[in-house]
């Protein structure tokens, strides 16, 4: 088992300076959204944001998670993205602690019968340290946001 995927909602800092970033679900009403467009919408997250903020303008809409990651560091308005993505970039904000609905177990699944195979064993291994190396970003446990910090 891997650690959970984790998501949470972020927005740029940029976009916090001009609009102020939502403390909680309560806010997103309050709030541009961007939203998922295909495949993309039917992401749980962005199930999960549609139905907490109904009455949100939504700024746009994005197809895949690149073009996400690109409008919310852009400042085109407030979206959920995963925490290892969103952790790392210092221009961005986590605005709520991760909703426990926007978690999810990971399993790396592969057959019994290669579990001794070499290339196998030091693929897991690099896996292994690579995630030990990130855990506090696939968890949300370290880097705060700055509106979490207050």
């Amino acid at each position: 088992r891997l650690p959970d995927s984790c998501w949470s909602l972020y927005c740029s800092r940029a976009y916090a300076k001009t609009y102020g970033a939502p403390r909680s679900i309560d806010d997103l009403d309050d709030h541009l959204l961007i939203l998922g467009e295909g495949a993309l919408a039917k992401h749980p997250g962005m199930v999960w944001l549609r139905r907490s903020a109904p009455g949100a303008d939504v700024a746009c809409r994005s197809n895949t998670l690149q073009n996400l990651y690109s409008l919310i560091k852009d400042g085109a308005g407030v979206s959920i993205m995963p925490c290892l993505v969103g952790e790392a970039d210092k221009t961005l904000m986590r605005c709520i602690s991760p909703p426990a609905e926007l978690r999810s177990q990971c399993w790396l699944i592969y057959h019994e019968s290669l579990r001794r195979m070499p290339h196998v064993r030091v693929f897991i291994e690099a896996l292994v340290t690579e995630i030990e190396r990130r855990r506090p970003l696939l968890t949300c446990s370290t880097a705060k946001s700055a509106h979490l910090q207050r």
